[in-house]
């Protein structure tokens, strides 16, 4: 099946993962539109180190369709719940229950950003992943 410009089914978009998280976008009307689901718990701190205040920086609308999410301000936390609509706003770090689904808006100018500290703060995780454990030595 085609993928439209304008709508598509969730199956037909590309699925993604890393870790313990899965999401399928796409880019339409200067957003990227996804939806994600947390395959176990997961905490996004690690991957917004090196941003101011070492949080999210992107504003981020979206709708929870099962499960949770906690998200973390300099100030507050929120918790949002299944079957809420929600706007992040910037200086947040989400905390994302295993088995919550989201669908989830970010402007396009901004998503680029996010994806290139989030690589960023990958690559000591997947050398480690490559390297595999340390061999206990002899002594």
């Amino acid at each position: 099946m085609k993928l439209k410009e304008t709508h598509a089914l969730k199956r037909q978009l590309r699925l993604e993962s890393m870790d313990k998280y899965q999401w399928r976008s796409v880019e339409w009307g200067g957003f990227y539109v996804s939806f994600q689901k947390a395959l176990a718990d997961v905490d996004f701190a690690p991957l917004t180190k090196g941003e101011p205040d070492d949080m999210c920086q992107r504003p981020h609308w979206g709708f929870v369709i099962e499960g949770k999410m906690i998200v973390r301000y300099k100030d507050h936390e929120e918790v949002i719940n299944a079957k809420e609509a929600y706007y992040l706003a910037p200086g947040h770090i989400p905390f994302v229950t295993k088995g919550t689904e989201l669908l989830e808006l970010t402007p396009k100018a901004v998503i680029e950003t996010a994806k290139a500290v989030a690589t960023k703060n990958l690559q000591p995780e997947r050398a480690k992943k490559k390297r595999g454990p340390k061999k206990a030595t002899r002594t």
